[in-house]
């Protein structure tokens, strides 16, 4: 789980390039027999931008720099550890990472009317995924979306905060995306293992963060 100090593609490849490069040569030399392995990717390594559906099977082309840096990482990994696994997360939310629910709360949000699509996972669900596909008997798949069962559209989700926090809907605005309307990744892959989500979409997700408030 490697995490880098800015969101640049200079920092990206210090960090999920050279530093999984340099830790990739320690595993060589000093562990003897190759441990299974894997590797925290995110799902910007799909430029899909049209609302599609999208899975492991779809091809990984980037569309920002950052995402392509982490395509090199995937890259280099399955080269150095072909048996190696990459765990691609959606957006992240949870105890500490309550960025949406501040912004509907504080009044900032906002909404457009065309629909951009939003995967999103719990972190407690993301730990327990890595903590699964590396624990597991059978050897995992190379790749694995990390993403909850409801791939949903932004507006959607923020007029659902606004439900359970008591506060008005977000204004619609007229601006446009400039990612498009996003994607609507799958978690069948992932299911298929037998993984158990404790929030399976983010209604559970969020209500009980909004209890914990």
């Amino acid at each position: 789980m490697l995490t880098a100090d800015a969101r640049t593609a200079e920092s990206y490849q210090d960090t999920f390039v050279a530093g999984l490069e340099n830790l990739l040569g320690a595993i060589a030399e000093q562990v003897p027999a190759t441990p299974r392995t894997l590797l925290v990717s995110s799902t910007s390594v799909y430029g899909v931008s049209d609302g599609s559906r999208v899975d492991e099977r779809t091809p990984a082309s980037p569309g920002t720099s950052t995402g392509r840096v982490l395509r090199r990482a995937e890259e280099l990994l399955h080269a150095r550890l072909p048996g190696a696994t990459v765990l691609r997360l959606g957006g992240l939310y949870g105890p500490g990472r309550g960025t949406l629910l501040s912004t509907v709360s504080g009044g900032t949000a906002t909404l457009t009317r065309t629909p951009v699509y939003t995967n999103r996972i719990h972190r407690d669900d993301a730990a327990a995924a890595i903590a699964h596909l590396t624990t597991r008997g059978p050897a995992p798949e190379p790749v694995y979306l990390g993403v909850d069962d409801e791939p949903c559209a932004r507006a959607e989700l923020l007029r659902f905060l606004a439900d359970e926090l008591g506060v008005a809907h977000p204004p619609v605005v007229e601006e446009r995306s400039g990612r498009g309307q996003g994607k609507r990744c799958s978690n069948e892959r992932l299911r298929a293992t037998g993984f158990t989500f404790a929030y399976p979409t983010y209604r559970e997700g969020y209500r009980a963060l909004i209890s914990a408030r």
